[in-house]
């Protein structure tokens, strides 16, 4: 097998951009993380993006249920 060449800069270029171009987070929004926790994308765009910008995350580690989602928006919209 042959070397592969990898830059890890796309991770720091990802935070300075993905949080305020695409995701539009500002420091004072609640952000719902509706991926699974251990889903490494979940990590990178919903996660580190939304602390990255001082704004706070909201996690629900359980399994998806509509009555629970609804419980869960109305207790902390």
């Amino acid at each position: 097998p042959k070397a592969v060449t990898h830059c890890h800069g796309w991770g720091f270029a990802h935070l300075q951009m993905a949080p305020k171009h695409w995701l539009c987070i500002n420091e004072d929004d609640l952000v719902w993380e509706t991926a699974a926790p251990g889903w490494q994308k979940w990590v990178w765009s919903p996660f580190l993006s939304v602390l990255g910008s001082g704004a706070t995350a909201f996690v629900f580690n359980g399994r998806f249920s509509p009555e629970t989602y609804l419980e869960l928006l109305q207790k902390y919209q």
